[in-house]
């Protein structure tokens, strides 16, 4: 699921430039120019990726990249 849409409607401040996606382990920030090829991936196969309900986050720009597995956090910075 594209996260642009999803983003800009929880009217982020005014002066925000990143969204910062963190686990347990790690943090990784992208501009807001970059959210139109951000997704997060909720489920394969029919069934939920995790127990708890977190996602994987992925970048689709003339290819797939996943950028972070069981994103825990989200933060506009």
């Amino acid at each position: 699921m594209n996260m642009h849409s999803f983003i800009i409607n929880a009217e982020p401040d005014s002066d925000a430039t990143k969204v910062e996606l963190s686990n347990e382990d790690t943090k990784v920030q992208i501009t807001l120019a970059e959210l139109k090829h951000l997704y997060f991936q909720f489920s394969k196969d029919g069934k939920r990726l995790y127990d708890d309900g977190m996602v994987d986050a992925y970048l689709y720009n003339d290819e797939l990249k996943l950028i972070m597995k069981h994103v825990t956090g989200i933060a506009l910075i």
